[in-house]
Parts: structure tokens; sequence; C-alpha cells
């Protein structure tokens, strides 16, 4: 023991590294109390650990340098992804910029078994680059809820094009319904309440279910709350009496807090992020429409969601026993074509004369028109504002006569 110990102690000399001058005077510590246990704890270690520190120095001679700390990591790794599942996985995310999440379901479609963690990790040793979270500040909007069924309610916005189509500004409108996350969009090439109503047409005729109401912002399309257009308020907006006969409640979202339209604020995000960008500048109008029209497609029947446990809209939609009528030309099928003269008989009216009637008009400057001037302007055959909505303005509605009133 005095052998062993000499050894030690003479290999602890001139030693500056603090971490092996404590665990050689730990071990000194042992022999000389005759107590490992006692040396241990007063240098803050296991007696397992003493001992292998023992041997450890037994073994390489006593050369202090044994007792630095080993890597833990294991010497093989089985169970790396490597191969025909990495190569799906990089090639899906250059392509889709997925998540994690989302890749692990579609490799999971495609027969492959694979964790989110799995993906994540083999994304990282690619050194795939990872979007930083800046700190943003809480939110005070932190409730979270679910409606109970289809048709509920449905929130609606309108969202700009992020590029000119035919050197033209192009608006899209998109609704969603809260409870199946199932979305229908249109784009079009002008704003206000004559899109609105068309979306609206289109909206009922497309849904596979009843719709009960449909929640807005303040935009001038969907409400003239912020906007006094008459004096004596005989101006009522078309946007809530098309809701109103179509026995669909209306409801406005308090001004500024768009987090109470937080699904359609997502859906915005989501065509960013996965819509827009794979779409050449150059696209015509009418082909965005049809582009527009394969990603609604997409989005609810093959588009897995994780508000819904990685299912798709349609298969929520199955779980309330209804089978969805859409196509990738829904809008074109005589079924849909049937589903909008129901609606428009149910208007009692077509729907291009109530795209005229209600168009939104600017706040009179002289005096205001009698009810028969309203009937005569009203029933005069307008020319089409654009190809998609067929909307007129009111002040064309008035002619280009030299005797206009506004």
């Amino acid at each position: 023991m005095n052998s062993l110990y000499t050894q030690i102690y003479n290999a602890s000399k001139h030693l500056h590294d603090p971490d092996l001058r404590r665990k050689l005077h730990c071990l000194l510590r042992g022999m000389k109390l005759q107590n490992v246990e006692l040396a241990c704890r007063q240098f803050g270690a296991c007696r397992s650990t003493y001992y292998n520190w023992l041997h450890r120095l037994e073994q390489a001679d006593f050369s202090p340098e044994a007792l630095f700390d080993r890597s833990c990591r294991p010497h093989s790794h089985p169970h790396t992804i490597s191969g025909e599942l990495r190569e799906q996985i990089l090639s899906m995310r250059e392509e889709f910029h997925y998540g994690p999440a989302r890749l692990a379901w579609y490799m999971k479609k495609l027969g492959f078994s694979v964790s989110p963690n799995g993906v994540y990790k083999v994304l990282k040793r690619a050194q795939v680059a990872f979007r930083k979270r800046r700190g943003k500040k809480p939110n005070p909007h932190t409730r979270r809820y679910v409606l109970d069924r289809p048709g509920q309610g449905f929130q609606l916005d309108i969202k700009y094009v992020p590029f000119p189509l035919e050197n033209q500004k192009a608006y899209v409108f998109s609704a969603i319904d809260d409870c199946t996350r199932w979305r229908f969009s249109y784009a079009y090439l002008c704003l206000g309440p004559g899109p609105a109503l068309d979306f609206v047409r289109k909206l009922v005729a497309a849904a596979p279910f009843s719709i009960e109401k449909i929640q807005t912002d303040n935009d001038v399309a969907f409400t003239d709350r912020f906007r006094n257009l008459s004096p004596d308020h005989s101006w009522t907006h078309p946007f809530p009496e098309l809701l109103a006969t179509l026995k669909i409640l209306h409801q406005l979202i308090p001004p500024g807090i768009k987090e109470l339209n937080g699904k359609i604020e997502r859906l915005h995000g989501t065509d960013d992020q996965e819509f827009y960008w794979k779409l050449p500048r150059s696209i015509s109008f009418p082909n965005f429409n049809r582009e527009l029209e394969r990603w609604n497609f997409d989005y609810n029947h093959h588009r897995p969601h994780s508000s819904l446990a990685m299912r798709t809209p349609i298969e929520r939609l199955s779980d309330f026993g209804i089978l969805p009528r859409a196509t990738y030309r829904q809008l074109k099928s005589l079924e849909h074509q049937a589903r909008l003269r129901e609606i428009d008989h149910q208007l009692a009216t077509p729907s291009w004369v109530v795209a005229k009637v209600h168009s939104l008009p600017p706040k009179p400057k002289r005096r205001s028109l009698s009810l028969q001037d309203w009937a005569f302007y009203l029933s005069r055959p307008l020319p089409p504002l654009c190809k998609m909505c067929g909307n007129t303005t009111f002040n064309e509605a008035l002619g280009a006569s030299s005797d206009r009133i506004f």
C-alpha cells in the first residue's frame, strides 16, 4: 500500500489541471484514512468511481492523463437513418419545406417507420437551415376553441396575391370552417361588395354542409360599420342582406383584434408557405384560379392538419357522416351549377343583378336619388367590371351622361 501511495503521490506532483488534482487527492485521501467511503464523501465521488480511477491509473502505469474524462459516445449507431429513407426526407424537405412532424407523417404514408424526432436529427445532420423564431411579446389572446359541428362557424377574409396577375392586383377571398378546417378560396381582380357576394354564392354551393354563421372583419366589402354613406341611413350594406336572405348569421370581430379570426389568418400563412411561391410569376388569371382550385382540393383531401391530429378535413367530415361532393373541376360541374341556380332562386333574382344592385355607392354630393330614379338606373343593362366576378360600380351604373347627379 505504501508503494502504491508513493506512486500516486509522485504522479500528482507538478499537475496544474484542477480536475486531475482533485481525483488524485481523493485516491490519496482514501489510502491515508483507510476509509474509501469517507474520502469519496469529502471529494463528492462514489465508491465505484474511486475504484475505477484506481484501476485506470494502474493500467496506465500511473500516468495522470489516464484520468481525463472520456467520451460517452457509442462506438456504433445501428439505428441511424440512412439510405432511401434519408433521401426521401431530404428531398421532400427541399421541395415542400415541411417540418419534422409533417415529414414523419408523409414517411409513414410511404411505408417508412420514423418519428418526428428522428426526422429532425436527419435534417440537423444534413445542416438544413431552420427558421429562427424571434422573441415576441406574450399574446393576451391565449384561449383556444373548436366548434362542435361543421358549418357552425366560418371565418372569411381577403388576401392580397403577393405578385400581380396580368399586370393587375388580384385578391383571394378565403373561408375556413372552424370545426373541420374545410376551406374554399376564389380569386378576383377587384374588391368591394360585388366580389364578396359572388364568393358567398360559390361558398354556399361548394360547401358539403349547411352554413350557420360567417365571421368577418370590418372591411368595406363586408360592412359599412365605419362609413357614413348617407345622412338618413337609407343605405344598407348588401353583404349582411345577402346572408340574411340565405339565413346565415353575420358576425363582425372588434377592430384590431385579428386573433379572433386566427384560423383564417393561419390559413393565409399556409398559403404563403405552400402555394404562392410554387407558381410562376407569369401565370395568367384563369390559370391562377385553376391552380387555386387544385390547392383547395389538396388542402381538403390530402394535406394532414396538426390541429386535427394529422388528419385531413375530409376525414374529419366523415366523423359526422358527411360525404363531400368535391372534384378538381367542381366549379364547372353540372352539380355545382345546379346548386348555384338553387341559390339564385332562393335570392329571387339572378346573381349578376344582385351584384349590380348592391354595388357600393359613393357619398352623395348634391342630393339623393328618388325611388323612381333608383329603379330606372338599376334596370339598365351594365357592362361587367372584370371577367371573373361580373360586377360593376355604382358610378358605371349611372352611365356617362352629362346630367350626372353625383
